[in-house]
């Protein structure tokens, strides 16, 4: 008799566990699902040596790395606009790649649930020749330098110079602690009648981006279009401080010209 009560008091517990646990697995199936993407959208403008709009968008790569590190290839149409609705909110890269073209290179963002519009990406065909740095200095605050391209080199177009500097001696537009575009240009035909340039600078802005009294600079330059400096000055001075510059895809790179940082 004991033996039957104590059955149906564990038939009775089994029944219990089975509703509790049908109950649980409902609840869970009628849960929705946490979504956990954002948007980001953009255009890309291609533009030739003369400053002309270019519509041949083949081989254009927009690349996005999320925050965990997934890296997918977003769709391009034919006007230059991306977007992905599928973005792992938090910390994103972005590349722009199309052989033969020059300018930011790689931006970092951050995807959030609210679309964040990515503005003023341009790039430009490259300057198909590099420049030669002869001297270079750091004086009373001016930054001065003299160089020359291939006096056989001929063409019509606006270029000017993207300097960067880096504690390695490695430094390039993908390997630097500051970057700085002198703001002056030239035509490719009278590029060497000029015999030394100066801009303003201080060298307290190398202090706050990683160098001292005594550390030596590595400083290499590109010769890019001015069409491609004023895009890369654009985008820099966009109100969206949520944007930064991780790299850029200059080419003909250069050579390495090294100083020490003097005080004055």
């Amino acid at each position: 008799m004991k033996f039957l009560k104590k059955s149906k008091a564990l038939n009775g517990l089994y029944v219990l566990l089975l509703i509790f646990s049908i109950l649980s697995c409902s609840k869970e199936d009628n849960e929705p699902e946490i979504n956990n993407y954002g948007s980001v959208k953009g255009n890309v403008q291609l533009y030739d040596l003369h400053e002309n709009k270019i519509s041949n968008y083949n081989n254009l790569i927009v690349e996005l790395i999320d925050s965990k590190n997934n890296k997918k290839t977003l769709s391009v149409d034919q006007d230059g606009n991306y977007q992905t609705d599928e973005c792992e909110i938090g910390e994103i890269l972005l590349s722009f790649i199309k052989p033969g073209f020059s300018g930011i290179k790689t931006i970092k963002t951050t995807c959030t649930k609210e679309l964040q519009t990515i503005k003023n990406i341009k790039l430009t065909e490259d300057v198909p020749f590099p420049y030669t740095i002869k001297s270079l200095e750091f004086k009373d605050g001016w930054f001065s330098y003299s160089g020359s391209i291939d006096p056989d080199i001929t063409g019509d177009y606006m270029i000017t110079k993207f300097f960067f500097f880096s504690k390695k001696a490695t430094v390039s537009c993908s390997d630097f602690n500051y970057y700085l575009t002198t703001g002056e240009s030239s035509n490719v035909s009278t590029e060497n009648w000029t015999t030394k340039s100066s801009t303003n600078f201080k060298k307290q802005i190398l202090l706050d981006n990683g160098f001292n009294y005594g550390d030596t600079v590595y400083i290499t330059t590109y010769i890019i279009t001015s069409m491609n400096a004023g895009n890369v000055v654009s985008f820099l001075n966009q109100t969206n401080t949520n944007l930064t510059v991780e790299s850029f895809s200059f080419k003909n790179q250069s050579n390495t010209y090294s100083i020490i940082l003097n005080k004055d």
